[in-house]
């Protein structure tokens, strides 16, 4: 599940989102692993790692990161940093692996993944219509051209759409189904440790979620990029390596 691991000094860990791999994180890692050990994972059933052994929950996925982890050794990690269902996943792991985790990062994601608004319903029908009826590879090109529209930005849809391509039908609805449902509002907000959440002005996701959250966690450091959609790793690397800095020194 650990396909990189570079660099030296405290671990900071970076975790893909939903339908994506560790590749996402491609121009992120340079930037950080002259100062930390990072290592990046495949979740169960992308990239190069196997699918879960049968249908799970969010709780299964994080406890494979968690896994591989431990098989590696690490058992105290600087810093957790998931981008969408990755910042689900690192969330997960960290409020039951708390001794291990010294700071939490969550991009482009939500504290809770249970459907209410009409625009949260329609990303859920949208995206199990889609990888069923028209595969995977269709979907991949659609979901590039909602993170990076703008027709100057071919080379950032480019890798979403090759990876995307890769993705199977079954890996893909376990880990949708896994998500759809996860709650950890109330759990997180006694999260002591420091805590950056990063957000895009036009992502999937709604802003006022972060913002109540923010009122009860108010140590949370919120950044939200104008003018950006759902990949930020990808679209601004060098800001998000920065914040995790930040982060860092806390």
């Amino acid at each position: 599940m650990v396909v990189i691991d570079q660099g030296q000094g405290p671990v900071v860990v970076l975790i893909h989102g939903l339908g994506a791999n560790h590749e996402d994180w491609r121009r992120v890692v340079p930037l950080l692993s002259d100062t930390f050990r990072v290592l990046v994972v495949d979740l169960p059933g992308f990239g190069s790692a196997p699918p879960l052994a049968a249908p799970g929950g969010l709780v299964d996925y994080a406890e494979a990161v968690w896994g591989a982890l431990q098989a590696l050794g690490v058992h105290q990690v600087g810093a957790l940093v998931g981008h969408s269902m990755g910042g689900a996943v690192a969330i997960e792991a960290a409020l039951n692996h708390p001794q291990g985790v010294a700071r939490l990062a969550v991009i482009n994601s939500m504290p809770a993944f249970t459907p209410q608004t009409p625009r949260d319903h329609f990303e859920v029908v949208y995206r199990r219509f889609m990888v069923r009826t028209l595969g995977p590879r269709r979907l991949a090109r659609l979901s590039a051209m909602r993170m990076f529209p703008d027709p100057a930005d071919a080379a950032l849809r480019a890798p979403v759409i090759a990876r995307g391509r890769r993705n199977r039908v079954g890996p893909y609805l376990a880990a949708l189904n896994a998500l759809i449902g996860w709650e950890a509002r109330d759990r997180l907000s006694g999260w002591k440790k420091p805590l950056l959440w990063l957000a895009s002005e036009y992502d999937y996701f709604e802003f006022e979620p972060i913002r109540e959250l923010r009122l009860v966690i108010p140590h949370m450091r919120v950044r939200c990029f104008p003018g950006e959609r759902h990949g930020l790793p990808m679209a601004r690397p060098e800001a998000v390596a920065r914040e995790v800095r930040a982060l860092m020194r806390l």
